[in-house]
């Protein structure tokens, strides 16, 4: 081969590497100069270990989206998706739905699925009247309830025991976490390939027809046997939900600010006081973090303002 063509061939590539990087600092710099503005509430990101270097780690409440069962083929890890955005009454951004292909209507940001959870369980909110189900477990004669009084272990049992006093009227949120923790592990009991119902109503081995081997099956009969009998005091186990990984979960700061941006924004996102949200400009599918605010002030503005007394 000429050295001409090598050297055209060594030209050309070198053109490709520039423009590349070129393209995703133009289309960067686009979103935030023409990009609409949303607004995304923060998680607590665990374990609590917020800065990476030179950026804030960001958790996000709309990382998780529920989607139909039995999506698992669809939703492989890996894989491109869009994931719609709406607003909420408050004026944040929801992540409504994802799909595969770009939504016809409306902004959407462009994301990959992290896993799909197909195994959703309880959390501490769905658990509608904790006290009243604790004490349940603890008095009520019903087969259910006995039943499951027999499936507390020691700790559990201890940890009711001590709260029975004030309940239903005062449940407290460790009270609340151990229901729920409880419910999950029954749900998931696979006893001889029975069901819940089967154990309740007194059978001791043989599988059940209706489940096979479908564990998803399993759980959610489970579930709705729990929910039947508790109708006030638990709700419907949720849907299954795609985890998604998103371009929006970092937000970058100078370093000598991040120790006390760390210190901030981990006051300001916490499970008893969270109101720090990021602002995202969204422009077809690509979403860029503008700023990071706590308590409505952006954080280098926070940060200038003394740090209020304890």
């Amino acid at each position: 081969m000429k050295h001409s063509t090598l050297m055209g061939l060594f030209a050309m590539v070198c053109a490709i590497q520039l423009a590349v990087p070129a393209y995703m600092i133009a289309k960067y710099e686009r979103t935030l100069t023409v990009g609409r503005l949303y607004k995304f509430k923060t998680a607590p990101v665990y374990p609590y270990d917020a800065l990476r270097g030179r950026y804030v780690a960001l958790g996000l409440n709309q990382a998780s989206i529920p989607v139909a069962n039995g999506s698992a083929t669809v939703f492989k890890r890996g894989r491109k998706v869009f994931a719609k955005i709406t607003t909420d009454k408050d004026g944040f951004a929801d992540l409504s739905e994802v799909s595969v292909i770009p939504p016809a209507s409306g902004d959407y940001i462009t994301g990959a699925v992290q896993y799909f959870n197909n195994y959703p369980q309880w959390t501490q909110d769905q658990i509608r009247q904790p006290g009243a189900l604790a004490l349940k477990l603890l008095e009520a004669q019903d087969p259910v309830s006995v039943y499951l009084r027999s499936k507390l272990n020691d700790y559990e049992k201890k940890q009711l025991e001590e709260k029975k006093a004030g309940l239903p009227q005062t449940c407290p949120p460790e009270i609340i976490q151990t229901l729920a923790q409880f419910l999950n592990r029954i749900i998931t009991d696979y006893e001889n390939g029975m069901l819940l119902a089967d154990r309740v109503a007194g059978k001791t081995s043989g599988k059940d027809s209706r489940r096979g081997y479908d564990w998803n099956l399993h759980r959610r009969l489970n579930a709705e046997f729990l929910v039947k009998n508790y109708p006030g005091e638990v709700d419907p186990l949720p849907p299954a939900q795609v985890q998604l990984k998103l371009p929006i979960d970092r937000y970058y700061i100078n370093e000598k600010l991040a120790p006390q941006a760390e210190q901030a924004y981990r006051e300001h996102n916490r499970r008893t006081r969270q109101d720090a949200y990021v602002g995202v400009r969204v422009l077809k599918g690509t979403a860029v973090v503008e700023d990071l605010y706590l308590g409505d002030k952006p954080i280098h503005e926070y940060l200038k303002a003394p740090l209020p007394q304890k």
